[in-house]
């Protein structure tokens, strides 16, 4: 099974203090996202945390795929992955943070 590498840990920093986004499977950095779907809630259900939740589906050139997510609590914004897969052998590698 691929190791599945952290998102910044392989990610360009430019002068302007942005980040380039790389796959967290394969490490590549050609990727494209999709709509960001933006959801509320206040019973846990929708993230770990309580409160809302923008989920961004992310996907690279070799066909992984995964959702970023930012999820915000109690003034705080956490970010996390979630739903990763790889779309060419449909192998899901769950949730990285369990």
């Amino acid at each position: 099974m691929e190791k599945i590498v952290n998102l910044f840990n392989k990610s360009v920093f430019h002068d302007d203090n942005s980040i380039k986004v790389n796959c967290p499977i394969c490490g590549i950095f050609t990727v494209s996202f999709d709509k960001p779907d933006h959801i509320t809630g206040e019973d846990y259900k929708v993230w770990k945390g309580q409160g809302e939740c923008v989920k961004v589906p992310m996907q690279c050139s070799e066909g992984h795929a995964w959702t970023y997510c930012f999820g915000y609590h109690k003034g705080e914004v956490f970010t996390y992955m979630d739903d990763i897969k790889n779309l060419k052998e449909q192998i899901d590698f769950g949730d990285p943070q369990r």
